[in-house]
């Protein structure tokens, strides 16, 4: 929702007191976009039937107080493997659980890769986004700092945003701290993308903490695209453009 004004609440009333949950309800201003969200955890050593019956009550209360259209969205680590989110995980007493939960809700399960590293290795899909909005989709990310678990980040398509259509986002190259981002590029623990053995989950981690980099020492700015069917300047055609430029580069050099 980058650009929208968001209304946020805790929602207290729906939080159970035996369980690591957090929930909370907003609204998109301007919108009849309504949504709840419960960041969860669930202990890798407890209980997987207490945990199941406390949180379908925690589910059950909160479809039921909030309007028919409200979109749902659960996130968090449940320590449970199955093999309908991931095909590589081996499916476990708490992932058949939690999957019947899920779909006794008509909740989707968004993830399909694996989550969680061990010993360097991406190897299971632990952490979770649920949800019956079907206008998310998730990408991972980098673990923050010594973190064994990926970063998620969840994309809710909204309502249109007015933008200008003729401008692009470009690096400022002539202002980059370059010395300073080969520094940190050789000090920085590259050892989650060696280690993983799918190569597009490789690209995925190597991509994301690499650009992570490059927006710390590498400024951007916003710059207009001019073409034919959009230019105010109609009478200036592509030779006289590329002249323009000539001359500019001469002037530079000039300098």
């Amino acid at each position: 929702f980058r650009g929208l004004s968001l209304e946020e609440t805790r929602s207290l009333n729906l939080e159970c007191d035996v369980l690591e949950d957090l929930w909370t309800s907003f609204t998109v201003k301007g919108t009849n976009k309504s949504f709840v969200h419960c960041s969860i955890y669930r202990p890798p050593n407890s209980d997987v039937h207490e945990f199941s019956c406390h949180f379908e009550q925690c589910c059950r209360k909160a479809i039921r107080s909030n309007p028919v259209n409200t979109n749902v969205i659960i996130t968090g680590d449940f320590n449970a493997h199955n093999s309908v989110w991931f095909d590589e995980d081996t499916t476990d007493e708490a992932g058949d659980l939690l999957n019947q939960l899920f779909c006794s809700f008509n909740l989707s399960q968004l993830n399909s890769f694996p989550t969680h590293i061990h010993q360097g290795q991406l190897k299971s899909c632990i952490d979770l986004i649920i949800t019956n909005c079907h206008q998310i989709s998730t990408v991972p990310l980098s673990p923050i700092g010594k973190s064994d678990h990926l970063v998620l980040l969840g994309v809710v398509s909204g309502p249109s945003i007015r933008t200008d259509q003729n401008a692009k986002c470009v690096w400022c190259w002539s202002k980059a701290n370059i010395a300073g981002l080969k520094e940190r590029i050789q000090s920085t623990d590259w050892s989650d993308v060696q280690n993983c053995l799918n190569v597009n989950q490789a690209w995925i981690l190597w991509r994301e903490k690499l650009l992570f980099l490059a927006n710390e020492y590498i400024p951007q700015k916003l710059v207009r695209k001019c073409t034919s069917s959009t230019s105010k300047r109609p009478w200036i055609s592509q030779h006289i453009t590329l002249q323009v430029k000539e001359k500019h580069r001469l002037f530079r050099r000039y300098k």
